[in-house]
C-alpha cells in the first residue's frame, strides 16, 4: 500500500505496510507498520428473515488503523545539557499504544465509547419507541402555570401596544418591565428564561397534542421501529512526549423492531399516563437543571417507555472515525527546536452487536453541560437570584 503526499515538503510517497493478523497492542518498530483487521464478518444471507423484505441482523466487526510515516530532519532535543540531532522516517514506537487511539486492547475489536453515550443510547432507542412525544400527565399538572403565564404576556403586551399607540415612551418600557437600565440585565434573563423553559415548551406541547390526535391509535404495521444516533468528539491520549491533533469522533447506534402487544398500554404509554414517577419529576422546581448534569428525567422516562411491545430483533453498533497527527519528541528527550516527528493516522471500524431485548435504561452524567443554550440559562438564572 502507498500513499501519496501532496505537501510537497514532504516525500512524494512514503510506504506503509498492511497486516491482516494484527494483534491489538503489537505492531513493528522497524517499518511502522499500516494496522489492519477485520473479524467476524458475517455472510449477508445468514441473517433469518423476519418478513419477506427484512432479515435478522448478525453480528459483525471492521478495524481499520493506517499509520503513514513522515519523513523528517533538523530536531534537536536535548538531555542532561548535551543537544542531539534527529532526522529519518517517523516511528510508531515512540507513541506506544496509544498509537491505537480509539481501539485499545481492553475494548477490541469494539471502539472505545463513554459509558455516557451507551447509557444515551440505550435511552434513546426506549423513548423513541413512544407513538407520541407528547406528555398529557405533565401537560395537565402544568396547565394552571401555562394558563397564568399566558394571561400575564397578554396584558404585557396589550399595556405596551397601548403605549406604543400613545407614543408614550416611559409607559411603553415600564409596561415591558423595564423600569430602569440597571434592571436590563436581569428583564433579558427573565425573558430568556420564559421562552425557554415557558413559551417554548407550551407551544411544543400544543403540536405534540395536535400530532397526538391526529394519529390512528388501534392501526399499527406489523413490525414497527425505534432508532437512534449520536457521537462525540474522542480525545487520544497525550503526555509531555506526543499530542494528538485532528479529527476523531466515537459514537453509537441502536435500531430495534418491536410489534405493538397491547394497543391500550401502548397508547396511554404514548401520552405519557402510564409513569406517574416521571411526571412528578417533571414538576420539581429546577429539576430540569438537574437534568443537565444527570438526565433522570429521560431515565425515569424510559423505564416504562417498552410498555405494550413485544420486541423481535435489534442491534447496537459503536462506531469511530477520524484523522489526525502524532507528533512526538524523539527518545523521550528535552524538545529544543526544528521540526517534530509526525505520523499521519487514520482511524475507521465499527462493532455490531445483535440485541436479545430491549437494552436496560441507566443514568449517566451528560457531557453536554456545557452546551451554549445551557450556558445562558445558567447565567440568567444566577442573575435572577440576585
Amino acid at each position: 500500500m502507498v500513499r501519496d503526499y501532496l505537501n510537497e515538503s514532504i516525500s512524494p510517497a512514503v510506504n506503509t505496510y498492511r497486516r491482516d493478523s494484527w494483534a491489538p497492542g503489537t505492531y513493528s518498530t522497524s517499518n511502522g507498520s499500516c494496522l489492519l483487521k477485520r473479524q467476524f464478518r458475517s455472510d449477508v444471507s445468514s441473517g433469518v428473515f423476519i418478513n419477506p423484505r427484512l432479515r435478522k441482523p448478525t453480528p459483525y466487526s471492521a478495524c481499520r488503523i493506517t499509520v503513514g510515516r513522515r519523513y523528517y530532519s533538523g530536531c534537536r532535543c536535548s538531555t542532561s545539557g548535551i543537544e542531539y540531532e534527529y532526522s529519518g522516517l517517523s516511528r510508531t514506537s515512540e507513541i506506544g499504544a496509544s498509537v491505537f487511539g480509539p481501539y485499545s486492547n481492553s475494548t477490541y475489536p469494539a471502539p472505545n465509547v463513554p459509558l455516557s453515550l451507551q447509557s444515551e443510547c440505550a435511552n434513546g432507542v426506549r423513548n423513541r419507541a413512544k407513538n407520541s412525544q407528547f406528555d398529557f400527565g405533565v401537560f395537565l399538572a402544568e396547565l394552571h402555570k401555562a394558563g397564568d403565564e399566558i394571561a400575564s404576556t397578554a396584558m404585557q403586551l396589550a399595556l405596551a401596544f397601548k403605549a406604543f399607540k400613545q407614543r408614550d415612551v416611559r409607559l411603553f418600557v415600564k409596561a415591558l418591565g423595564l423600569n430602569s437600565t440597571r434592571q436590563l440585565p436581569k428583564w433579558s434573563s427573565s425573558l430568556w428564561l420564559r421562552y425557554s423553559y415557558a413559551w417554548k415548551p407550551m407551544m411544543q406541547d400544543l403540536y405534540n397534542l395536535a400530532e397526538a390526535t391526529r394519529k390512528e391509535w388501534s392501526k399499527y404495521p406489523p413490525l414497527v421501529t425505534s432508532s437512534w444516533r449520536g457521537r462525540e468528539p474522542f480525545a487520544p491520549p497525550s503526555s509531555w512526549k506526543y499530542t494528538f491533533t485532528g479529527d476523531v469522533f466515537v459514537g453509537m447506534e441502536s435500531k430495534v423492531w418491536f410489534q405493538v402487544s397491547s394497543v391500550w398500554l401502548y397508547g396511554l404509554n404514548s401520552v405519557g399516563l402510564l409513569n406517574p414517577a416521571s411526571i412528578i419529576w417533571e414538576l420539581v422546581p429546577y429539576s430540569f437543571v438537574f437534568d443537565w448534569l444527570i438526565p433522570v428525567g429521560d431515565f425515569l422516562s424510559a423505564l416504562t417507555a417498552t410498555a405494550g411491545t413485544s420486541f423481535v430483533t435489534g442491534y447496537e453498533t459503536s462506531f469511530a472515525n477520524g484523522t489526525g497527527q502524532w507528533t512526538y519528541v524523539p527518545d523521550n528527550r528535552a524538545y529544543v527546536s526544528g521540526d517534530k516527528p509526525v505520523l499521519d493516522v487514520t482511524y475507521t471500524g465499527m462493532h455490531r452487536r445483535v440485541l436479545t431485548s430491549w437494552p436496560y435504561p441507566s443514568v449517566w452524567i451528560s457531557s453536554h453541560i456545557l452546551s451554549t443554550p445551557r450556558v445562558i440559562s445558567a447565567i440568567a438564572l444566577l442573575i435572577q437570584r440576585q
